[in-house]
């Protein structure tokens, strides 16, 4: 009875500190994720020239599975741009299609 007890206390002891380790993971993950795009709206503001504020008003964030995915459409001196990007632990892909005034495009890789 008493191993049956030790037992018990030991698999919930276990399990408590992987989930407590897999909840910390997904917050630290989060985390990380977070700054990546922080730092991606920075070099993408400056590689569109607009200002930082304008476009993180027009992207919308999503995260999903672990990567977070960010869509939206702006006005910059390429002419109207749809940025699209998907930032996840391990890769990072984002780009920017614009169109100018006298309907060239342009792809640029954010």
């Amino acid at each position: 009875m008493k191993l049956l007890i030790l037992i018990l206390i030991f698999s919930t002891t276990s399990f408590s500190s992987v989930a407590e380790e897999s909840k910390l993971w997904q917050q630290t993950l989060k985390q990380y994720l977070d700054k990546k795009y922080q730092k991606t709206i920075k070099s993408s503001a400056e590689k569109l020239k607009v200002d930082e504020n304008y476009l993180l008003e027009k992207i919308q964030l999503n995260t999903v599975n672990e990567e977070q995915h960010f869509h939206g459409h702006i006005k910059s001196s390429y002419g109207l741009c749809e940025i699209k990007g998907i930032i996840s632990f391990i890769k990072m892909d984002a780009s920017a299609k614009c169109i100018d005034e006298s309907l060239r495009g342009k792809i640029i890789f954010l």
